[in-house]
């Protein structure tokens, strides 16, 4: 006499890798692997594609299903598809055979950072004036990430202009952006031109770009 081995699941009883009902064969569930790309960044993702996998020692497989945040019912898995929305996310898995077989659930936690970093500190456009040769303020960059928090070296920052300068121009500290208030005699005056950059540690990130004007003159203050 053979007794069949029988377990608790979502469809009711159901032989698990013994014993089948039917066939006096042996039965095996359905098994489900998921796989999120591209690859996270500091454990972070940017809106990843889900693809699951399943395969069936016995070749009866029927379908994959998944449960994205406990929303809803379970959807059928037809492709692979993209998981959208900054925070931690849920997802459930699992695969059904031809006889009703339920793989028990999967869960795979996972969270995103899809927006990039804020910079702040930086003006849009500013006037220097006099030019008096002095060094002045013109910015205290800051850059700020609510979700993955910013990266090693950011905000880097980096001035030019449309005047060749010497080191003794600009000078950067801690974020603090002072300029020399100086131009030559040609032209409509300095233009320096701000540039500031920043990455969290999901990979986004961000530019920012500030221009201040020492004029030849006032009347172009």
């Amino acid at each position: 006499m053979i007794a069949t081995l029988k377990h608790e699941a979502e469809a009711g009883l159901e032989p698990l890798g013994g014993e089948d009902d039917i066939s006096c064969g042996l039965a095996f569930l359905p098994v489900t692997t998921a796989a999120l790309s591209p690859d996270a960044m500091n454990g972070w993702y940017r809106n990843p594609m889900v693809a699951l996998n399943a395969s069936d020692q016995d070749a009866d497989f029927d379908r994959s299903e998944y449960l994205l945040d406990s929303a809803g019912g379970w959807t059928p898995y037809i492709g692979s598809f993209q998981v959208t929305g900054d925070g931690q996310h849920t997802l459930q898995y699992r695969s059904v055979d031809t006889l009703g077989h339920v793989e028990a659930t999967q869960t795979l936690a996972f969270k995103i950072d899809a927006t990039a970093p804020v910079i702040g500190g930086l003006p849009a456009s500013c006037a220097i004036w006099p030019p008096n040769n002095k060094l002045v303020q013109v910015g205290a960059v800051t850059a700020s990430d609510a979700l993955s928090g910013v990266a090693s070296g950011s905000p880097a920052i980096g001035v030019d202009s449309n005047e060749p300068l010497a080191l003794s121009d600009v000078r950067i500290d801690g974020g603090v952006v002072l300029v020399r208030a100086t131009r030559q005699g040609a032209g409509d005056g300095r233009i320096y031109s701000i540039t500031a950059e920043a990455a969290d540690l999901a990979g986004n990130t961000a530019t920012a770009v500030a221009t201040c004007l020492v004029p030849h003159d006032r009347s172009h203050k």
